[in-house]
């Protein structure tokens, strides 16, 4: 077994961990706020405005990315800005979008 097959925490495998990650970006508006942080950080007002989500549904969400760590918030006067941590997350993001534009080339009825 390799190393990354260990069980991590609470006898979960990295492979748990990543199903429940893919599950926490297999929301559109999460991906959307994703992609838009990855231009830098937004407030939620900057962040509702750019994506017409409003400001109560866009708070669940990054509620939801900052609970599993994938953003974090830094607080300006009585602003709050927020930004994703890693820059692995905005690169497996660019990493399935080229997959599927790979496959709509291959194939333009794949998705219908």
């Amino acid at each position: 077994m390799s190393e990354e097959s260990h069980p991590i925490r609470d006898g979960r495998d990295i492979f748990d961990i990543h199903a429940e990650f893919c599950g926490l970006f297999s929301n559109p508006a999460r991906l959307r706020i994703v992609w838009t942080l990855s231009e830098g950080e937004r407030t939620v007002g900057d962040l509702a405005q750019q994506l017409g989500l409003p400001a109560s549904t866009l708070s669940g969400h990054l509620r939801k990315l900052r609970d599993k760590g994938v953003v974090e918030t830094r607080r300006e006067g009585s602003n709050i800005h927020y930004y994703v941590v890693s820059g692995h997350f905005l690169k497996g993001c660019l990493e399935i979008r080229a997959g599927i534009l790979e496959v709509l080339r291959r194939s333009e009825s794949y998705f219908e």
